[in-house]
């Protein structure tokens, strides 16, 4: 695992455990300058809250954000994962994963995740960081790749 990721887990597992999502916990964290992408989203994959570093890092701003579907943004061959994931979300624990996002000039840029459910009403607090590593980023064009021919095959 990455340091990058260690890191995630570890502010993954604060943000996530018990009785710091109480809001005052929460609105500093999306008030701040985190250079990871914070995200509140209902069971249906609307983004209910955003921070900053959407627009830091793929160019959107908490309004375009908020009120959207997270699908609306994800890579067209990563829907089907995307869905999956969320659909196999529970209550316990934190899930990771990786995919792409569209940023606002149309490019891909890919994420690695940590999210959990929160309530039974379905909310996800997720935070994501932007996947830099050369070598993680072709391990996962890679795996891409092969889920493409899969797919297609």
């Amino acid at each position: 695992m990455s340091d990058a990721m260690t890191r995630l887990r570890g502010i993954a597992e604060q943000l996530f455990s018990e009785g710091y999502l109480q809001q005052e916990n929460i609105d500093p964290l999306f008030s701040d300058e985190s250079d990871r992408l914070l995200l509140v989203a209902s069971a249906e994959g609307r983004c209910l809250r955003a921070n900053s570093a959407w627009m830091k890092h793929l160019g959107y701003s908490r309004q375009r954000i908020e009120g959207s579907s997270y699908f609306d943004f994800i890579h067209p061959d990563d829907q089907l994962d995307s869905k999956k994931v969320a659909a196999d979300m529970s209550e316990e624990g934190v899930t990771s994963f990786q995919n792409r996002y569209r940023t606002a000039n149309g490019n891909y840029r890919w994420l690695s995740w940590s999210a959990s459910r929160y309530d039974k009403n379905g909310t996800t607090y997720a935070v994501a960081d932007v996947v830099t590593d050369p070598d993680e980023l072709l391990r996962l064009e890679q795996l891409a790749q092969q889920r493409s021919v899969q797919t297609r095959g």
